[in-house]
């Protein structure tokens, strides 16, 4: 059986992680449910607390299905993928929704800020989040993340980046992303889970060239200060989207909103959180996407 390979990748690989940029950019929305004090009242543990009030779990959710979705839509794009079998691209879909399902990514994530986080830091951020500023904010962010896309967003961004008024903007955006060094996290994460992906791969095909692997991971870290340059900018433009209908005075506080003490320290250990969460999910995707296309192989030849 041939798997499923481009540039010794499986099919999607590229496009879905084109997602963790927008999912890591700011936290989201506080979804309906439970006040904050019901919440901690009834025995809720407070990194769930902190996750469902800043909208973390939203983004997880969101994350997931983002990149299954770019997965299929790779798999169903016939100029690149017209090769493989209907077998195939089923078995493919099958390992990425195993190795991204929101419930292991969510797992991941809660575990690895329980252990990171002190639970002052965390009630600070809860109490932040749950002011009407705090509310109002991650509310505007989960409406304009969905219209993070199409023509009107690509105007916005064309403008936005050129606009010599909107410096200040552009100013403010990059310090905020350059202290909690967001854009060079990204690009570590971004070749950490490529790098699983191919040792994931690596660990169900015996025979593949380990030395083609190691030759890959060294290119790709060697564009590491590309790759940052590229979520900078990126993350920059994206930014300037989701403010841009406050008031002046507003979107300085909005940028300036996660710049307390805890509130940088919550930012990192959910940096880190993410990219366990990523990089285990490569890492399973690039075992199970092998494993799974070997059965429906198998299946087929029967």
């Amino acid at each position: 059986m041939r798997p499923a390979l481009r540039d010794n990748r499986p099919s999607g690989i590229r496009q879905y992680l084109i997602a963790i940029t927008t999912v890591l950019v700011l936290l989201g929305w506080s979804g309906p449910g439970l006040t904050v004090s019901d919440d901690i009242t009834r025995g809720h543990d407070t990194v769930s607390v902190l996750m469902r009030t800043g909208g973390i779990k939203l983004d997880i959710d969101q994350l997931s299905r983002q990149m299954i979705f770019e997965i299929e839509a790779e798999l169903n794009h016939p100029p690149l993928d017209e090769s493989l079998t209907d077998a195939t691209r089923a078995a493919t879909i099958t390992a990425a929704r195993t190795a991204f399902a929101v419930d292991r990514l969510t797992e991941v994530v809660h575990e690895a800020l329980n252990q990171r986080l002190d639970s002052e830091d965390t009630l600070e951020r809860i109490k932040a989040h749950s002011t009407d500023f705090g509310r109002r904010l991650i509310a505007i962010e989960f409406t304009e993340k969905r219209g993070a896309s199409g023509p009107q967003y690509q105007k916005f961004v064309s403008e936005f980046m050129a606009d010599p008024e909107q410096h200040w903007r552009r100013t403010l955006i990059t310090d905020m992303y350059r202290r909690h060094n967001v854009a060079a996290a990204q690009a570590q994460m971004y070749v950490d889970v490529q790098t699983a992906v191919l040792v994931g791969m690596a660990s169900e095909l015996p025979h593949m060239d380990k030395a083609s692997v190691s030759a890959a991971t060294e290119v790709m870290r060697a564009k590491r200060l590309d790759i940052t340059t590229h979520f900078e900018e990126a993350g920059i433009a994206f930014t300037g989207w989701l403010y841009r209908g406050l008031g002046d005075e507003e979107f300085e506080r909005a940028v300036t909103f996660n710049d307390s003490p805890a509130a940088r320290r919550v930012h990192a250990a959910l940096m880190d959180a993410y990219r366990e969460a990523v990089v285990s999910s490569g890492l399973l995707y690039g075992g199970e996407v092998i494993k799974e296309q070997r059965l429906a192989e198998s299946y087929t030849e029967i």
